[in-house]
């Protein structure tokens, strides 16, 4: 009897918990599409950008069990938050909070440490009173002082998702004291914003603010002799340079890939800013990496490597060979000492050679390079299958495709399946971000059954697995495009007799 009443209860009180569990859900639900469609109406509102993003990350870790359940949730959110220049611009953002909240949460672990106007919001914060914390920051001081507030109070309102009101403090800060460290924060947060002029604008303001590089010797001068300081100021200098330099490159790239007609009007004075700088960045490394060449001799043949794309990319090929083959010289004699750190280095760049001599019509150079290249990438992933197996199959469909484009078939059917049996395998753990490479190759596998090898049916039967794959895909430029291939490639076989 009392092992029946036991019984009963356990049941009714499971019965009781499904209800309470799915009110919960179906509160999250309309919380999350309520917050959804205010920003559906308003861009510009963070607010409802900051509440849709909690109400659908606490939906996906109700639902991790059966994902299924939200797939309607899941849908809104990745539209509400794609942007129009073909990546996903609220992940930048949200990147950014991560960063900034983890920056915010060092600052309150060693808080006896901090200046005392950050001491009230950092402790504010942590009792989770944001807005509090916000109100309480007073810009009292003058110049640097105030500056030095209103950076605190932009990364607090980047940690409450309110990125406007950040934007405010960050020109604040530059405006009261235009040191190169205040422009260089608020260019950073222009590019994530999408701001890219305004981004470039500061960063340039950067490089004419000689004083801040002497800054760095005046302090350490006493402790250093005469011959050290141009050396010292030189080094901090290419640091500081650099990292002006992969910001501004990185900008350069987002107007290639802008749907506006900001690059259409005039794109020669990209590259040739983009060609400057690098060429600027290479003359300070060579010089650093005679003192300090294992230190400095990585980032010669980085920078060359970059040259050598920019080059490519506007058809000078002449001059793209000699940089691409020097920076491989430099990663070799530095992979023979040390080939975990450099080994790695040297292969992307006997590819960046590869894909170079085969866009320029020389195969079977480009052959041999694909194939060295392959050799490598399978040697990395016996030690490191997680990280080269992907390289190893990138590989082998480079080396599928040329084979394809010289005629010799069969070992491109060999080396497409290959390189999608080693696909398949990474995206069970990971299929987001490589199912988009499984259909590319079925793709790849189709083609070559349309003429390579004439198979009508494996043509179909590729083609239709490839679309089944990319239907369940995100919507990106790339699927989409794989999308395309796959209906033409289908259209061409139907034809077929």
């Amino acid at each position: 009897m009392q092992t029946t009443i036991k019984i009963v209860l356990v049941i009714f009180f499971l019965l009781f918990s499904n209800i309470l569990y799915a009110q919960k859900g179906t509160v999250l639900w309309n919380d999350f599409f309520y917050w959804a469609n205010l920003y559906e109406e308003d861009k510009n509102n963070e607010v409802a950008l900051k509440n849709m993003t909690k109400k659908y990350n606490s939906l996906k870790i109700k639902y991790k069990e059966n994902p299924s359940l939200i797939s309607d949730v899941e849908k809104r959110y990745k539209q509400l938050t794609k942007s129009n220049y073909g990546f996903d611009a609220f992940y930048k953002r949200e990147a950014l909070q991560k960063e900034i909240n983890a920056k915010l949460n060092s600052e309150y672990a060693n808080l006896t440490v901090q200046p005392g106007f950050k001491q009230r919001p950092l402790k504010l914060r942590a009792a989770d009173k944001i807005e509090e914390a916000i109100k309480s920051v007073k810009i009292v001081a003058v110049g640097e002082e105030a500056a030095k507030r209103h950076i605190f109070l932009a990364e607090l309102y980047i940690d409450n998702f309110q990125f406007y009101e950040a934007e405010q403090h960050f020109i604040k800060a530059v405006s009261i004291y235009p040191s190169p460290k205040n422009y260089y924060a608020a260019a950073g947060f222009f590019s994530i914003m999408g701001n890219s002029n305004k981004a470039i604008e500061y960063f340039n303001y950067t490089l004419k603010k000689e004083a801040y590089y002497h800054d760095y010797i005046k302090e350490d001068k006493r402790s250093l002799k005469d011959e050290e300081i141009y050396m010292y100021y030189q080094v901090r200098k290419e640091e500081f340079y650099y990292m002006y330099l992969l910001k501004k490159i990185d900008l350069y790239y987002m107007y290639l890939t802008k749907k506006e007609n900001v690059f259409a009007q005039s794109p020669c004075i990209y590259f040739s800013e983009s060609e400057s700088s690098y060429k600027d960045s290479l003359e300070i490394r060579r010089i650093l990496a005679v003192v300090s060449p294992q230190e400095y001799l990585p980032k010669v043949a980085s920078t060359l490597n970059n040259l050598a794309k920019l080059h490519s990319d506007i058809g000078n090929s002449l001059i793209a060979f000699e940089e691409y083959d020097e920076a491989l010289e430099i990663f070799r004699s530095l992979s023979v000492s040390n080939p975990q750190a450099y080994l790695p280095d040297d292969v992307q760049s006997l590819n960046n050679l590869a894909k170079l001599h085969s866009d320029t019509g020389n195969s079977l150079i480009a052959l041999e390079e694909y194939k060295e290249a392959l050799e490598i990438y399978r040697t990395l992933s016996d030690s490191n299958p997680q990280a080269y197996l992907p390289d190893v199959a990138k590989s082998l469909n480079n080396l599928a495709n040329l084979h394809s484009k010289t005629g010799d078939f069969q070992k491109a059917l060999e080396e497409y399946k290959e390189s999608l049996k080693i696909l398949k395998t990474l995206a069970v753990s990971n299929p987001q971000v490589y199912l988009p490479y499984v259909a590319e190759t079925l793709n790849n596998l189709s083609s070559l059954h349309i003429s390579g090898i004439p198979n009508k049916e494996l043509s179909l039967k590729y083609a239709n697995e490839a679309l089944d794959i990319l239907s369940k895909c995100n919507d990106t430029p790339s699927v989409r495009e794989q999308l395309e291939k796959a209906v033409k490639i289908i259209e061409i076989a139907l034809e077929i007799p």
